[in-house]
């Protein structure tokens, strides 16, 4: 091979990377997009099923975790209508949630995840198995009705101790978590 054969390939290949390295994301991003759910009605399925359920077990704890996480379109206009922030997660209320989902800024997250609750009538702290994605978690064997505090543990390393201000009352219903989870 000479010389310009050579230059000319070298040319042609890092052309070619060039614009792999700039039509990828957008790939990338459109195949996404064709798999990402259209419509979240199926989180407000979710949510009511759960609440039906509780109701004809008046005796059980029920937690429906919905772990959420941020997009690029994320921003303070959705943050400033969290619940509260506390240690690595954020509680938004349920409207608020699926409205971010609904726009984009935020998707279910596939994080893996440790609910602990804490009974404010008996100081008693519970620590739920862990889950992933939107889970539900459903106990008979607290005799307490609250209200509990929730903790998010997202890693081995997550060390927070802080409980939300922010409670879930009685046995007999469904307590929605709506969770951004941070790293």
């Amino acid at each position: 091979m000479t010389r310009n054969w050579t230059i000319i390939l070298c040319f042609t290949l890092a052309f070619v990377v060039a614009g792999a390295a700039v039509l990828a994301p957008r790939a990338v991003g459109s195949v996404r997009g064709l798999f990402a759910p259209t419509s979240y009605d199926w989180v407000s399925r979710t949510m009511a099923a759960c609440e039906e359920d509780a109701v004809t077990r008046p005796t059980s704890v029920n937690f429906l975790v919905l772990p959420l996480e941020r997009t690029r379109r994320f921003g303070s206009q959705l943050e400033s209508r969290a619940l509260e922030t506390f240690g690595r997660t954020t509680l938004f209320g349920s409207q608020d949630a699926l409205d971010g989902l609904k726009s984009g800024a935020l998707r279910i997250s596939s994080k893996n995840f440790v609910l602990y609750t804490f009974d404010t009538a008996s100081n008693a702290e519970r620590k739920w198995n862990s889950a992933s994605g939107v889970s539900r978690l459903t106990t008979s064997d607290i005799a307490s009705d609250g209200p509990f505090k929730v903790r998010l543990q997202t890693s081995a390393t997550d060390t927070s101790t802080d409980w939300s201000k922010v409670t879930a009352d009685g046995r007999g219903t469904c307590h929605w978590v709506f969770a951004l989870l941070r790293d």
